[in-house]
């Protein structure tokens, strides 16, 4: 009983051996379409930053009791730049109704990403 366990022992001592040599590992047969190690140093590959997303106009739908300067407002943009996106679409920014579709231009305090306003110093 002794030599059996013993037997057994080396068995699944080499086993690991035994499945490389079949499978192709290192060393080993297998079906002849490994491809040898590089023999030069490796490139790595560096990621790049992603860039930013750059915010795109919103679309509002105008609700009864709204005008220009209410919109403008609650976007924190300019009349003037609410104006000056919807030229194409609305003819007469006092003449706005329920439904209509007014451009929100984005604000021009978020600026392009990357770039950075800073006060002069005093």
């Amino acid at each position: 009983m002794a030599a059996a366990l013993a037997i057994a022992a080396l068995a699944l001592f080499f086993l690991p051996s035994v499945l490389d040599f079949f499978s192709g590992g290192p060393g080993g047969t297998g079906s002849g379409n490994e491809s040898a190690a590089p023999s030069g140093p490796v490139a790595s590959v560096v990621p790049s930053a992603t860039a930013r997303p750059v915010p795109t106009p919103q679309v509002y739908i105008v609700k009864s009791g709204d005008t220009m300067s209410k919109i403008a407002t609650k976007f924190n943009v300019t009349i003037d730049e609410l104006i000056a996106a919807n030229a194409d679409t609305i003819k007469d920014p006092d003449k706005i109704s329920i439904g209509d579709q007014v451009i929100i231009p984005v604000p021009d305090s978020e600026q392009e990403p990357g770039s950075c306003e800073s006060a002069p110093p005093s």
